[in-house]
């Protein structure tokens, strides 16, 4: 028997996402192509191999979210696609991240590069799927900083750089409750906490 379960959920509702039975854990990934969202779902699932598929060109990976569970764990985690780079028009892009919403118990992760500078499109994206979710959004949320490999400074360094740094990754941050952690998603690890 296999410690992974997927469902495909193109088009999965909340009412899909409970036919199962309830994990204890239920989380969903949330962010901008490129960012490490399906590396940190595989890391969080403690996979070896490509639960969600890793991509590394020019396109979205991800173009619909998809939802996978450890058995072993009891925990699910959904996997979902930039609502702006896969050209989701906003009528779209609203019955995505409802169907999303649908699917959570316990959190939102936000994924931000730690290695690259925080643009606005990156911002826009999250005010986006913020707004869309709803008032409840900030309720479980936490940001991933990806490619904590590529710091070039030490992490006490960048929590300070964090605290007085780029007003859109301060406005993230304070939405959850200066509430993160930084992956190393080259090798799987969780760096700080």
């Amino acid at each position: 028997m296999s410690l992974f379960a997927e469902e495909n959920s193109a088009s999965s509702s909340k009412s899909e996402c409970n036919a199962l039975e309830d994990p204890a854990w239920r989380i969903v990934i949330v962010g901008k192509t490129g960012n490490g969202k399906s590396s940190l779902g595989n890391i969080i699932l403690r996979c070896q191999d490509d639960t969600f598929v890793i991509g590394s060109g020019m396109n979205s990976t991800t173009t619909k979210h998809s939802v996978k569970r450890n058995l072993s764990e009891n925990l699910e985690v959904v996997d979902t696609p930039d609502p702006v780079n896969c050209d989701m028009d906003e009528s779209t892009a609203k019955l995505e991240v409802t169907q999303w919403k649908g699917c959570t118990n316990m959190g939102v992760v936000v994924v931000i590069r730690c290695d690259v500078r925080y643009t606005a499109e990156e911002y826009a994206i999250y005010k986006q799927i913020k707004e869309h979710w709803g008032s409840d959004f900030c309720k479980h949320l936490v940001v991933a900083f990806t490619f904590g490999d590529r710091l070039e400074q030490d992490l006490d360094d960048f929590g300070k750089q964090l605290e007085n740094g780029c007003p859109e990754v301060v406005n993230v941050l304070r939405d959850a409750n200066q509430q993160y952690v930084v992956f190393d998603c080259s090798a799987g690890k969780l760096k700080s906490q």
